[in-house]
Protein backbone atom coordinates (compact mmCIF):
# COMPACT_ATOMS: atom_id res chain seq x y z
CA UNK A 1 0.00 0.00 0.00
CA UNK A 2 1.41 3.87 -0.86
CA UNK A 3 1.96 6.11 1.60
CA UNK A 4 -1.31 8.01 -0.18
CA UNK A 5 -2.92 5.62 0.79
CA UNK A 6 -1.84 5.01 4.32
CA UNK A 7 -2.73 8.82 5.15
CA UNK A 8 -5.83 8.48 3.62
CA UNK A 9 -6.86 5.34 5.56
CA UNK A 10 -5.45 7.34 8.85
CA UNK A 11 -7.58 10.39 8.38
CA UNK A 12 -10.79 8.01 8.02
CA UNK A 13 -9.68 6.06 11.03
CA UNK A 14 -9.10 9.13 13.19
CA UNK A 15 -12.22 10.68 11.73
CA UNK A 16 -14.26 7.89 12.83
CA UNK A 17 -13.29 7.54 16.19
CA UNK A 18 -13.90 11.70 16.51
CA UNK A 19 -17.31 11.34 15.05
CA UNK A 20 -18.29 7.88 17.16
CA UNK A 21 -16.77 10.34 19.99
CA UNK A 22 -17.97 13.46 19.80
CA UNK A 23 -20.69 13.29 16.92
CA UNK A 24 -20.39 14.69 13.33
CA UNK A 25 -21.94 17.69 13.84
CA UNK A 26 -19.67 18.25 17.26
CA UNK A 27 -16.01 17.11 14.86
CA UNK A 28 -15.00 19.80 12.46
CA UNK A 29 -12.24 19.34 10.39
CA UNK A 30 -9.83 21.19 11.76
CA UNK A 31 -9.68 18.48 14.46
CA UNK A 32 -9.52 15.73 12.46
CA UNK A 33 -6.63 17.27 10.63
CA UNK A 34 -4.84 17.84 14.07
CA UNK A 35 -5.83 14.45 15.43
CA UNK A 36 -4.02 13.24 11.82
CA UNK A 37 -1.07 15.81 12.68
CA UNK A 38 -1.82 16.89 8.85
CA UNK A 39 -3.20 20.34 7.59
CA UNK A 40 -6.86 20.94 6.44
CA UNK A 41 -5.53 21.94 2.87
CA UNK A 42 -4.16 18.25 3.48
CA UNK A 43 -7.44 16.60 4.05
CA UNK A 44 -9.11 18.38 1.66
CA UNK A 45 -6.30 16.88 -1.14
CA UNK A 46 -7.76 13.45 -0.14
CA UNK A 47 -11.14 14.05 0.28
CA UNK A 48 -12.66 17.09 -1.86
CA UNK A 49 -16.34 17.51 -0.59
CA UNK A 50 -14.16 17.44 2.79
CA UNK A 51 -16.26 16.59 6.19
CA UNK A 52 -19.07 15.58 4.28
CA UNK A 53 -16.88 12.83 1.86
CA UNK A 54 -15.30 11.74 5.08
CA UNK A 55 -18.37 11.34 7.20
CA UNK A 56 -19.78 8.86 4.16
CA UNK A 57 -16.76 6.89 3.76
CA UNK A 58 -16.58 6.62 7.59
CA UNK A 59 -20.30 5.72 7.78
CA UNK A 60 -20.10 2.86 4.83
CA UNK A 61 -16.75 1.74 6.83
CA UNK A 62 -18.74 1.76 10.54
CA UNK A 63 -22.33 0.01 9.44
CA UNK A 64 -22.22 -3.09 11.29
CA UNK A 65 -20.81 -6.00 9.49
CA UNK A 66 -22.20 -9.42 10.12
CA UNK A 67 -19.75 -11.08 8.04
CA UNK A 68 -18.14 -12.66 11.00
CA UNK A 69 -20.95 -13.17 12.97
CA UNK A 70 -22.45 -15.09 9.63
CA UNK A 71 -18.79 -17.50 9.59
CA UNK A 72 -18.74 -20.81 10.27
CA UNK A 73 -22.37 -21.39 11.67
CA UNK A 74 -23.07 -22.79 7.95
CA UNK A 75 -22.48 -26.13 9.40
CA UNK A 76 -24.67 -26.19 12.25
CA UNK A 77 -26.24 -29.22 12.38
CA UNK A 78 -29.22 -28.33 14.40
CA UNK A 79 -31.79 -24.65 14.07
CA UNK A 80 -30.77 -24.76 18.24
CA UNK A 81 -27.23 -24.71 17.30
CA UNK A 82 -27.09 -22.01 14.07
CA UNK A 83 -28.64 -19.98 16.98
CA UNK A 84 -26.11 -20.80 19.43
CA UNK A 85 -23.08 -20.23 16.58
CA UNK A 86 -24.57 -16.74 15.96
CA UNK A 87 -24.98 -15.70 19.15
CA UNK A 88 -21.47 -16.60 19.70
CA UNK A 89 -20.08 -14.99 16.91
CA UNK A 90 -21.87 -12.01 17.93
CA UNK A 91 -20.84 -11.89 21.43
CA UNK A 92 -17.07 -12.57 20.05
CA UNK A 93 -17.65 -9.15 18.05
CA UNK A 94 -19.17 -7.35 20.10
CA UNK A 95 -16.57 -4.41 21.08
CA UNK A 96 -16.11 -3.14 17.88
CA UNK A 97 -19.63 -3.86 16.90
CA UNK A 98 -21.47 -1.73 19.85
CA UNK A 99 -19.51 1.40 19.07
CA UNK A 100 -20.56 1.01 15.26
CA UNK A 101 -23.98 0.29 16.02
CA UNK A 102 -24.50 2.77 18.70
CA UNK A 103 -22.79 5.46 16.68
CA UNK A 104 -25.10 4.85 13.05
CA UNK A 105 -28.07 4.91 15.42
CA UNK A 106 -27.46 8.35 16.83
CA UNK A 107 -26.25 9.05 13.77
CA UNK A 108 -29.30 8.27 11.84
CA UNK A 109 -31.46 11.12 11.98
CA UNK A 110 -28.80 13.53 10.77
CA UNK A 111 -28.39 11.14 7.84
CA UNK A 112 -29.70 12.61 4.64
CA UNK A 113 -32.14 9.83 2.56
CA UNK A 114 -29.77 8.22 0.68
CA UNK A 115 -27.46 7.56 3.66
CA UNK A 116 -30.71 6.25 4.98
CA UNK A 117 -31.68 3.73 2.52
CA UNK A 118 -27.82 2.18 2.07
CA UNK A 119 -28.45 1.54 5.91
CA UNK A 120 -32.01 -0.20 5.50
CA UNK A 121 -30.35 -2.04 2.31
CA UNK A 122 -27.83 -3.09 4.41
CA UNK A 123 -29.41 -4.26 7.44
CA UNK A 124 -32.17 -6.52 4.75
CA UNK A 125 -29.17 -7.81 3.10
CA UNK A 126 -28.23 -8.92 7.21
CA UNK A 127 -31.77 -10.45 7.37
CA UNK A 128 -32.11 -11.96 4.21
CA UNK A 129 -28.18 -13.52 5.06
CA UNK A 130 -29.71 -14.98 8.66
CA UNK A 131 -33.04 -15.48 6.82
CA UNK A 132 -30.84 -17.95 4.38
CA UNK A 133 -29.36 -19.99 7.16
CA UNK A 134 -32.38 -20.07 9.21
CA UNK A 135 -33.99 -21.38 5.98
CA UNK A 136 -32.30 -24.77 5.94
CA UNK A 137 -34.68 -25.52 9.64
CA UNK A 138 -37.67 -23.10 9.09
CA UNK A 139 -39.35 -24.21 5.58
CA UNK A 140 -41.54 -21.29 5.40
CA UNK A 141 -39.03 -18.30 3.97
CA UNK A 142 -42.02 -15.76 5.66
CA UNK A 143 -41.40 -17.81 9.36
CA UNK A 144 -37.66 -17.22 8.66
CA UNK A 145 -37.84 -13.98 8.45
CA UNK A 146 -39.51 -13.28 11.06
CA UNK A 147 -37.26 -15.38 13.57
CA UNK A 148 -34.30 -13.49 11.85
CA UNK A 149 -35.58 -10.34 12.80
CA UNK A 150 -36.69 -11.25 16.51
CA UNK A 151 -33.67 -13.20 17.10
CA UNK A 152 -31.55 -9.65 15.75
CA UNK A 153 -33.98 -7.29 17.42
CA UNK A 154 -33.40 -9.42 20.59
CA UNK A 155 -29.57 -9.77 20.77
CA UNK A 156 -29.03 -6.26 19.99
CA UNK A 157 -32.21 -5.30 22.76
CA UNK A 158 -30.05 -7.05 25.01
CA UNK A 159 -27.02 -5.23 23.98
CA UNK A 160 -28.44 -1.94 24.46
CA UNK A 161 -29.92 -2.70 27.59
CA UNK A 162 -27.52 -4.69 29.88
CA UNK A 163 -24.41 -4.84 27.92
CA UNK A 164 -24.02 -0.60 27.07
CA UNK A 165 -25.83 -0.05 30.50
CA UNK A 166 -23.22 -2.24 32.37
CA UNK A 167 -25.79 -3.71 33.95
CA UNK A 168 -27.28 -7.17 34.83
CA UNK A 169 -30.62 -8.76 33.79
CA UNK A 170 -32.76 -8.21 37.44
CA UNK A 171 -32.88 -12.35 37.43
CA UNK A 172 -29.22 -12.60 37.27
CA UNK A 173 -28.70 -14.80 34.32
CA UNK A 174 -26.40 -14.71 31.92
CA UNK A 175 -26.19 -13.75 28.26
CA UNK A 176 -25.72 -17.26 27.55
CA UNK A 177 -28.28 -18.59 29.50
CA UNK A 178 -31.01 -16.00 27.56
CA UNK A 179 -29.20 -17.09 24.16
CA UNK A 180 -29.92 -21.05 25.21
CA UNK A 181 -33.27 -20.16 25.86
CA UNK A 182 -34.00 -18.43 23.16
CA UNK A 183 -32.84 -21.34 20.86
CA UNK A 184 -34.12 -23.99 22.71
CA UNK A 185 -38.07 -21.82 22.34
CA UNK A 186 -37.39 -21.27 18.39
CA UNK A 187 -35.83 -24.83 18.05
CA UNK A 188 -39.28 -26.70 20.03
CA UNK A 189 -41.32 -25.02 17.53
CA UNK A 190 -39.28 -26.14 14.32
CA UNK A 191 -37.51 -29.23 15.15
CA UNK A 192 -40.30 -31.10 16.54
Amino acid sequence: MNERQNRREEMLAVAGELFVRQGYIGTSTRQIAEAVGCTKAALYYHFKQGKEELYQEVFKLHCPDFGPILSNCEGAATLSDLILCLATNMVKHQPERINRMRWVIAEFPNLDEGQREMLRERKKRHLDQVSDLLGRFIANRQEAEHVATLMLGAMVGYDQLFVQMESEPPDGKSREAYVQFFAECIAARYEG
